[in-house]
C-alpha cells in the first residue's frame, strides 16, 4: 500500500512539475539521502526509488528531459558524504560559523 502511495504521489507531482520545466534547463545534479534503519520508511523509500532509477521508462525519462543519473548507495554515497561534510565544515570554519 505503501509503495502504491508513493509512486501515485511522485506521478502527481511529476505531471504538476511539467509545466513548471517548460524553458527550465538543468543548472546541477538533485540528491537525496535516506538515511535511515534497514526496513524503516526512508529505506523503503530509497529501495523504491532504486528500483525505479533502472527502470527503462526511467533512462527514457533522463534522456528525454537531459537529465543525468546521480543514485549512489553503498561505499560509493558513504565516500560522496564524507566529500561533502569536509566541504561544508571548510566553509563554514572559511566564514568564521564553526571552529
Amino acid at each position: 500500500m505503501r509503495l502504491a502511495y508513493y509512486l501515485a504521489a511522485g506521478a502527481l507531482t511529476a505531471a504538476s512539475m511539467g509545466a513548471l520545466a517548460q524553458g527550465w534547463s538543468p543548472q546541477k545534479n538533485i540528491e537525496i539521502v535516506a538515511g535511515s534503519a534497514p526496513g524503516g520508511s526512508n529505506d523503503n523509500t530509497a529501495r523504491t526509488m532504486r528500483r525505479m532509477s533502472e527502470a527503462q521508462e526511467w533512462k527514457a525519462d533522463l534522456e528525454k528531459n537531459h537529465w543525468t543519473e546521480h543514485f549512489k548507495t553503498g561505499a560509493a554515497l558513504h565516500k560522496e558524504l564524507e566529500q561533502d561534510y569536509s566541504w561544508l565544515r571548510t566553509t563554514l570554519v572559511d566564514l568564521g560559523m564553526a571552529k
